[in-house]
């Protein structure tokens, strides 16, 4: 299980560890800025900040070094980063905030990119959990995990691919954001 080289390890350090950490500053900024003028919950901010900490944490040496070496250690950094990290990230409703945060007019664009034939093919749960799910059997079950052992960029690739995909499928099945309504169309 063990990866050679330290351009992965650099670059899962950088997308893994700073961008999760820079993102939940972001995410504390808005909060409390929000908190000023109106109510979001203190149980939002700290389920962001646990996610946050538990996807960083399954980067850091010591779980990442018991990864390389353990398959316990593997599936506990997986779970990190695809199940638990991704939840507590969803139930801290960023998109939400983020609508909040942002004029009337830029949270409507949001929303309407958000209901865009592709960006809805992508949000439903059943294509969450093929992306989700059908990833560790591509993983698995095929030959992608060996050269993802052997290819740096496959490797920070799948490591990116489990925190997305493991968001994605929560937030397409239990996130309290809001999902673009589809208004259904009259034809006559």
């Amino acid at each position: 299980m063990h990866h050679t080289g330290t351009a992965p390890s650099i670059a899962l350090f950088i997308l893994l560890v700073i961008m999760p950490v820079v993102v939940l500053c972001f995410y504390l900024f808005a909060a409390f800025r929000i908190r000023r003028n109106a109510r979001w919950s203190t149980w939002r901010i700290a389920s962001f900040s646990v996610g946050t900490l538990l996807i960083v944490a399954s980067m850091l040496p010591p779980l990442a070094s018991w990864a390389h070496h353990d398959l316990r250690g593997h599936m506990v950094q997986h779970l990190f980063l695809g199940m638990f990290g991704p939840l507590g990230l969803v139930f801290g409703a960023p998109g939400s905030l983020l609508l909040r945060s942002v004029s009337a007019r830029t949270a409507r664009g949001i929303m309407n990119f958000l209901r865009t034939r592709p960006i809805r093919f992508l949000i439903h749960p059943v294509t969450a959990a093929f992306l989700d799910i059908g990833g560790m059997y591509l993983l698995y079950l095929t030959p992608f995990y060996a050269l993802s052992m052997g290819d740096p960029v496959l490797f920070v690739f799948l490591h990116l691919h489990f925190v997305l995909s493991g968001y994605l499928f929560t937030w397409s099945v239990a996130g309290p954001d809001p999902a673009p309504i589809v208004r259904r169309e009259t034809y006559g």
